[in-house]
């Protein structure tokens, strides 16, 4: 059976077999499905991005205010390092300064002992050795005196460079300590920064597996609840528990129909939830119920079957989206909890397509009945009309024919007559011509004979005979009379 479908743009009308309208179906089915599954992808995925950014942000926050601290940590020891290169730059300059205080009292000292060596040799040069003996005394003990005073400030230096060492030793102590700590801080807060990530990164790879144990309802209940939701605005809808077990003792769990407003069929789906506990050593595949599911779709004569599943939690291909298995089983899909309410409108809204299409179709297969009717009427016209046209032309070219050969034979006959025409007026000329005087003067002796043989009275009134019968008795005359009958 063939279907005619017209082009949009052009008009043109296309005429093609079933299969490929329901090809044609699937298609806008399929670009309809994928649409609404990338629309909910993508609020999805924009959702995802809002609650990554703001874990980023709040990690931001949080890893600024740690660095801010450690900033502030660090600027506080720099401070008590500089409060301790200033203190050790005061010891120093106060040991300097003692130092300086000492040696300018031993030169003080050495040069009132050297004036007071130099008075007492000046004074004392004459005397005797034993003022020599003092002299040296004084002067071993003025160089005991500068040794003693030497040692002191050696001693003296000694101790603020050990002390400045000290110091030193201390701030750098304490400044690989900060910056081991600080080290430290930065590593913890880097393993913090990764622990979000990672987090984020788990929380972005089950964005699509949405358990219904976070909805705190099983699963039946919770595509009730979002059926529920939307039940006002599907007044011609019907979405019950399958109660009715098959001939083979299955049953689904939902099944979902609806007709239009004037109560002809719209849609029907046969729903299947499946879920099982995280803890359960027996794991179950979504396959494994797909046959099962379409035997109970037929038996219930429903138009699609739709499995509800969180089996497979981490399988990548289920948790995408809705997944079209109707390569393996026809009219059959595979969602996520969340994508319920999404399918049942993009499968009513597909139908509601559907069945515009097929009213268009109608209607056009209508008009073409209609103008294939009409078109018949015309043939049939048309027919008749060649029919008498055609007997018109033979009639035409026969009575063409005939007024032809009766054009001919009045032309032969005109022809004719203007021959006779002539024929008479030359007759008629020759006939006037014709007197007794030129047959006298021609034919002398054949008059003279009738004239003894014929009587007077007689001969007056053959005198008159040659003018009136001249033209019977003239051959070109006669000739023309025997044409003229032929023509006749």
């Amino acid at each position: 059976m063939t279907k005619e479908i017209r082009c949009p743009n052009c008009g043109t009308a296309i005429q093609i077999d079933e299969a490929t309208y329901e090809s044609i179906l699937d298609q806008v089915k399929k670009e309809a499905i994928e649409e609404a599954v990338a629309a909910r992808s993508k609020e999805i995925e924009a959702r995802c991005a809002a609650a990554i950014e703001a874990a980023k942000e709040s990690a931001k926050v949080e890893m600024m205010e740690q660095i801010n601290a450690v900033n502030s940590e660090y600027k506080q020891l720099q401070a008590k390092h500089q409060h301790l290169i200033t203190e050790s730059a005061k010891m120093y300059q106060n040991e300097e300064q003692k130092i300086s205080k000492l040696q300018n009292e031993l030169d003080v000292n050495k040069s009132r002992q050297e004036a007071a060596i130099d008075a007492a040799v000046t004074a004392e040069r004459d005397k005797s050795s034993a003022k020599d003996v003092k002299i040296a005394q004084l002067q071993s003990a003025l160089e005991a005196k500068e040794q003693e005073m030497k040692a002191k400030s050696d001693n003296i230096i000694l101790s603020a460079q050990n002390k400045i060492n000290e110091l030193k030793a201390k701030i750098e102590s304490v400044e690989a300590s900060k910056l081991s700590e600080m080290s430290a801080q930065r590593e913890a807060h880097k393993a913090a920064l990764q622990a979000k990530e990672a987090e984020i990164a788990h929380y972005k790879d089950f964005r699509s597996r949405q358990s219904i144990k976070h909805l705190g309802e099983s699963l039946e209940d919770h595509c009730r609840i979002e059926y529920e939701s939307i039940r006002t605005l599907l007044p011609n809808a019907t979405f019950e528990k399958d109660n009715k077990v098959s001939e083979t003792g299955s049953k689904g769990d939902f099944i979902f129909r609806e007709n239009d407003t004037t109560g002809a069929f719209l849609l029907s789906v046969m729903f299947e939830m499946k879920t099982e506990e995280e803890t359960s050593t027996h794991k179950h595949k979504n396959e494994d119920f797909l046959k099962e599911l379409d035997k109970d779709r037929r038996e219930k004569d429903c138009e699609y079957a739709v499995l509800v599943t969180t089996l497979e939690p981490d399988n990548d291909l289920y948790n995408r989206g809705i997944v079209d298995v109707s390569h393996k089983y026809p009219k059959m899909l595979i969602i996520r909890p969340q994508f319920f309410l999404v399918l049942l409108m993009i499968l009513r809204s597909v139908a509601l397509d559907k069945t515009s299409l097929r009213k268009k179709i109608y209607d056009l297969e209508s008009q073409q009945m209609s103008a294939t009717s009409l078109e018949q009427d015309l043939l049939g016209f048309k027919d008749s009309v060649v029919k008498c046209l055609d007997l018109a032309t033979s009639n035409r070219e026969k009575a063409i024919k005939r007024l032809d050969s009766a054009i001919k034979l009045l032309e032969d006959t005109k022809d004719d007559l203007l021959k006779m025409e002539k024929h008479s007026d030359v007759a008629k000329k020759k006939a006037e011509n014709v007197t007794i005087q030129k047959l006298k003067k021609e034919y002398p002796s054949i008059i003279a004979a009738s004239d003894a043989d014929i009587p007077k009275s007689e001969t007056t009134t053959a005198e008159t005979i040659p003018e009136t019968s001249s033209p019977a008795t003239d051959p070109v005359a006669q000739n023309n009379r025997e044409e003229l009958g032929k023509s006749a």
